[in-house]
């Protein structure tokens, strides 16, 4: 049994605990991008998206974080946490996240970590809790 199965159990009890924690927790609007479609009013093409709801944590990069991160993440960019088993399957940097307070934000970076957990970066997201 190697290092890393060892530690699934734990990991998995502290995600958990992350996602269940109410000052952390959220629901959000996920928009998987289908593609595009025709705008006859406005006579031009638009981006077409499937919705669905995701329970999150909603936290920030930090200088720790950013170690890990893609590069053009910064301390302070929003993130969100979300189980590997309520990931939405073929996620992509054209999809876009609408938050609890409607604001809808595109996504700068997906992170599968181990198939426990997605951590998804979204630009220029200010309403971040936690640290």
């Amino acid at each position: 049994m190697g290092l890393l199965s060892q530690a699934l159990g734990p990991v998995r009890g502290v995600l958990r605990q992350i996602l269940s924690d109410p000052n952390l927790k959220s629901t959000v609007t996920y928009r998987k991008y289908t593609g595009t479609s025709w705008d006859e009013v406005n006579r031009n093409r638009v981006s077409t998206f499937d919705e669905s709801q995701l329970d999150v944590a909603r936290l920030r990069h930090n200088d720790k974080t950013l170690v890990i991160a893609a590069s053009g993440i910064q301390a302070g960019d929003q993130l969100y946490l979300i189980s590997y088993s309520d990931a939405p399957a073929g996620m992509s940097l054209k999809d876009e996240i609408v938050d609890e307070f409607g604001q809808t934000q595109s996504i700068a970076d997906i992170a599968n970590i181990f198939q426990l957990c997605v951590v998804i970066t979204v630009e220029g997201g200010t309403n971040a809790i936690g640290g």
